[in-house]
């Protein structure tokens, strides 16, 4: 992996203007992540970022901002290396209704200190280092998706979206998953269950693969299914939704489910990552 196609990205803000928002998108686009990274540490993280012994290629790095000018001072000798610094910040007033809303408490509070002095800390250290930030969001009026399409935006990986399909055969008998986002019916396909030979196979065998795909019923569905989908992976792609839940059902989870299962998450492959589960396979 070449030097240069490396990311490291750098975010500090003042507490309650979005920070965890921002590390859980960026968990999304594959980055590493590094949460709070003590001081000590910066000299030995920027010198192994740097090293060919490094094989990640997008790191994301938080830290407090009292700890930002040091980590500013470590960048200083490390002139070659490509970093984006982002920095959060809202009105006091927001963050304080959010920290009423969420009833967490400021990492400084639990040292004595009261919630607006804590506060007013941040936003003297915010204003120092302001000028050195990449990319400055005030995220007072700005929502959780907004942020997180911001994000998206900037540093989405266009050769691998970040959104995971996750394909789940099912059988009804066995009720239905409970998390799934949609829910395909495939028990108008004819059932290979009725064919003593193919009884006791699944639907990733070859046999069962080969009487299925002979029926029309099992071709006009996929192109149904796909055809939804097309649309809908797209509109979540829009929406930075990060996770997509599609449940294929048949009667016992064994033959027709788990082909589309496999034949669905294949399709897609190309697109988005896809991941396929077999709740109910083994299940005899």
């Amino acid at each position: 992996m070449k030097k240069e196609d490396k990311k490291l990205v750098i975010l500090s803000s003042v507490s309650g203007a979005g920070k965890t928002t921002a590390m859980f998108a960026f968990e999304e686009m594959h980055f590493a992540i590094i949460g709070n990274l003590p001081p000590y540490l910066f000299d030995t993280f920027l010198r192994n970022h740097g090293s060919d012994k490094n094989k990640a290629s997008k790191i994301f790095v938080s830290i407090h901002l009292s700890d930002l000018g040091a980590m500013l001072e470590e960048l200083k000798k490390h002139p070659n290396l490509s970093y984006d610094l982002i920095l959060l910040t809202a009105s006091k007033q927001e963050i304080l209704n959010r920290y009423k809303f969420t009833r967490h408490a400021h990492p400084l509070q639990v040292k004595g200190i009261e919630l607006e002095d804590a506060l007013d800390k941040e936003y003297k250290y915010y204003d120092k280092y302001k000028s050195k930030a990449t990319i400055r969001l005030d995220t007072t009026d700005i929502d959780v998706a907004n942020l997180r399409k911001t994000l998206f935006k900037r540093y989405r990986d266009e050769e691998k979206a970040p959104v995971i399909l996750t394909f789940v055969s099912f059988g009804y008998k066995h009720g239905i998953p409970r998390d799934a986002d949609m829910i395909f019916d495939v028990r108008s396909i004819p059932n290979p269950y009725y064919d003593e030979k193919l009884r006791n196979l699944t639907g990733e065998d070859e046999e069962v693969i080969e009487f299925l795909i002979k029926h029309k019923e099992t071709v006009e569905y996929q192109k149904l299914i796909c055809d939804f989908l097309d649309k809908y992976i797209n509109d979540s792609l829009k929406e930075n939704r990060a996770l997509i839940n599609v449940a294929i059902g048949c009667t016992g989870g064994q033959h027709r489910s788990v082909y589309f299962a496999n034949y669905l998450a294949n399709h897609y492959a190309s697109k988005v990552q896809t991941l396929v589960i077999h709740r109910d396979k083994k299940k005899r």
